[in-house]
Formats: C-alpha cells, structure tokens, sequence
C-alpha cells in the first residue's frame, strides 16, 4: 500500500515490501557490485522486505536508520547502519568491506546540489529529480532527503543513494535511488517501497 501521511523522511520505522513492478531490475546493480550469478538468479525470484528503524540520539541529536533486509522464506541479506551526521563508518559483508557516510540533504540549497565523493562533484541529476517536495525539520523545514555514499574499499567502486518519497501511478511511495559506478561502468537504479501494516 502507499506510504500514509504520517510516515516521514524522519519517521521511517516499520517495514516496507519492495514493490518489483515499479522498480528497476536491481541484477545489473548486483552484477557491478560483484554478487555471485547464484545469488543474483536467487534474488529475483524472491520478495524483499525492508525493516526499517531510525533513532535520534537524545544527547547530540543524531540521527540514524537501519535497514533489515529480509528476503521469502527469512532468509536474511544484509543489515546497515547510516549515520546522519556525515561521519565516516566501516562495514563489512559477504561481499566486501566498504566506508559509508550518511547526512541529511537539501536539493534546494544551489543549483548543482553536491555529491559526498569530495572535490565539490555535482551530485548526479538523476538522484535530484521526481521527488516530492516535504519539509524536514533537520533543515529547518526545508525539503529534506536522507543522502548515503558508500566507497569499497581498495577503491573498486562507488554508490551514492538518495532516500525520500515520490508519486508514482498516484500513490506517494519510499524510494530509494542509486548511482554505483565501477570499473568506468555506471548503473542508475530506482527501488519502490509499499508500506506494510504493522
């Protein structure tokens, strides 16, 4: 179902069943990121669930989200952490040790809104378009999206995500939006969320 009104860019706690007719084939992204064949074919065939929870520290005010990924039958993928607070952090999986960094983005604040690699690199225009427009008390009530920017480590490769919420056939959904690029390869993938009762 669509996302109610209640749920926000800062309350997005819950757990979201990707929607695979509005989203991208996710296989190409997999296959940039090195995910074994097997486990690629596997991937396709199942339902994902995303538990989401995000806390703010009481003390510094931090945020964060942490994203459960659960797939048909339990079989659990990978947890991960961001930080909203633009602070390095190191992760390791099955697939690799990468350094992510998370913060709060405001597309309205210039023109060429900046990607996190560093070197002022204007952040791509695809993870800037098509997004709802909703205030963010983080950026004193102006529109406001969680951005994520994950390095692997040995420097073979990179993935910048925008996450907030769109329209999409009339109902307002949680996306999550990637650019991953390696090897001089580019991937660009939209992932649709539905709500799930709780």
């Amino acid at each position: 179902m669509a996302a109610p009104p209640e749920v926000t860019i800062h309350n997005l706690s819950g757990q979201w069943i990707m929607n695979k007719s509005l989203s991208d084939d996710m296989n190409p992204l997999m296959e940039l990121q090195g995910v074994p064949w097997l486990v690629r074919k596997a991937a396709a065939m199942m339902n994902v669930t995303a538990r989401l929870t995000q806390t703010t520290d009481a003390a510094t005010g931090t945020g964060s989200i942490t994203i459960e990924t659960v797939a048909t039958g339990g079989f659990k993928g990978e947890t991960k952490t961001y930080k909203l607070d633009g602070s390095e952090m190191r992760s390791e999986s099955k697939f690799g040790v990468t350094h992510v960094r998370a913060r709060w983005l405001n597309l309205s604040e210039r023109d060429q809104p900046l990607s996190m690699g560093g070197d002022a690199v204007a952040l791509d225009p695809y993870l800037a378009e098509d997004w709802i427009e909703e205030p963010c008390e983080k950026l004193e009530g102006k529109p406001g999206y969680v951005q994520v920017y994950v390095v692997q480590e040995g420097g073979e490769g990179t993935a910048e995500q925008v996450f907030g919420f769109c329209m999409l056939e009339g109902k307002r959904y949680h996306v999550q939006k990637t650019v991953a690029t390696k090897d001089g390869k580019t991937i660009k993938v939209r992932a649709v969320y539905e709500w799930k009762v709780q």
